[in-house]
């Protein structure tokens, strides 16, 4: 639940954001890690400060994603999108904080699943979902992170996602994949 988590808190804040722009449609964009110009500013919003997951308080809707990923979610008009890697063989997990001996995570050898999750902004609903690639990781991740650590990109036509040596993948706005690079 590593990624559901944070898109639940991040949503908090992401409900209103960019509303009005003409760039994003009527809900706005955040387009890439970090926002509009990679500033990670967006004024005028009047986002909430605090929000509480249990109660519901400032949340708009949240939502189960499967896998594990650093990654960031990002928006334009009315989509979110967001990737994940989810092991298929087992429940992965990341270690936060300090940790002793060994620092590569023991999934190295087991099939994963790279994906793509397109989501309604304002109510949480999947509006598709594309498995970019499934097999093994090429490399082993570091026990703090993922394998879908890189936030995908908009530029309201096409959506890119990276998720390292599994390849990069482009999508049209509407999850009909354009082309990919196997790195």
């Amino acid at each position: 639940m590593g990624l559901g988590l944070f898109a639940l808190l991040w949503l908090a804040a992401a409900g209103t954001i960019g509303q009005g722009n003409d760039e994003g449609g009527d809900r706005g964009y955040w387009p890439s890690f970090r926002g509009p110009d990679a500033s990670g500013i967006l004024e005028e919003q009047d986002l909430p400060l605090e929000w509480d997951g249990d109660s519901g308080r400032n949340i708009a809707w949240k939502r189960e994603i499967p896998g594990l990923a650093h990654s960031s979610p990002i928006v334009w008009g009315n989509r979110l999108f967001l990737t994940t890697a989810v092991n298929l063989e087992a429940q992965a997990s990341y270690k936060h904080g300090l940790y002793g001996a060994g620092t590569a995570a023991d999934d190295v050898s087991q099939v994963h699943r790279w994906q793509v999750y397109c989501l309604d902004a304002r109510s949480g609903r999947t509006i598709w979902v594309r498995t970019a690639y499934e097999g093994t990781p090429d490399f082993k991740r570091h026990i703090k992170s993922t394998y879908a650590s890189s936030s995908p990109a908009t530029d309201g036509r096409r959506v890119a996602a990276f998720f390292g040596s599994q390849g990069l993948y482009v999508y049209d706005m509407d999850g009909d994949l354009l082309w990919s690079k196997n790195l």
